[in-house]
Protein backbone atom coordinates (compact mmCIF):
# COMPACT_ATOMS: atom_id res chain seq x y z
CA UNK A 1 0.00 0.00 0.00
CA UNK A 2 1.41 2.96 -1.15
CA UNK A 3 -0.33 6.54 0.33
CA UNK A 4 0.32 9.42 2.04
CA UNK A 5 -1.64 8.08 4.86
CA UNK A 6 0.74 5.06 5.13
CA UNK A 7 2.67 5.15 8.54
CA UNK A 8 6.32 4.10 7.76
CA UNK A 9 8.17 1.63 8.17
CA UNK A 10 11.13 2.89 10.23
CA UNK A 11 8.28 4.51 12.59
CA UNK A 12 7.19 1.27 12.84
CA UNK A 13 10.05 -0.44 14.05
CA UNK A 14 11.06 2.40 16.36
CA UNK A 15 7.64 1.78 17.81
CA UNK A 16 8.39 -2.08 18.25
CA UNK A 17 11.45 -1.69 19.73
CA UNK A 18 10.75 1.57 22.12
CA UNK A 19 12.95 3.62 20.76
CA UNK A 20 10.36 6.61 21.04
CA UNK A 21 9.96 9.11 24.00
CA UNK A 22 6.47 8.54 25.45
CA UNK A 23 5.12 12.46 23.02
CA UNK A 24 6.20 11.00 19.84
CA UNK A 25 4.99 7.33 21.06
CA UNK A 26 1.10 8.69 21.78
CA UNK A 27 1.46 10.67 18.54
CA UNK A 28 2.67 7.89 16.34
CA UNK A 29 -0.28 5.61 17.84
CA UNK A 30 -2.72 8.24 17.15
CA UNK A 31 -1.55 8.46 13.10
CA UNK A 32 -1.86 4.29 13.81
CA UNK A 33 -5.37 4.81 15.26
CA UNK A 34 -6.10 7.30 12.17
CA UNK A 35 -4.97 5.11 9.15
CA UNK A 36 -6.87 2.02 10.72
CA UNK A 37 -10.01 4.14 10.64
CA UNK A 38 -9.59 5.42 7.06
CA UNK A 39 -8.64 1.39 6.19
CA UNK A 40 -11.83 -0.02 7.85
CA UNK A 41 -14.46 2.95 6.16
Amino acid sequence: MTSPHRTPDWLLERIALGELPPDELAAARARLDQELSLIHT
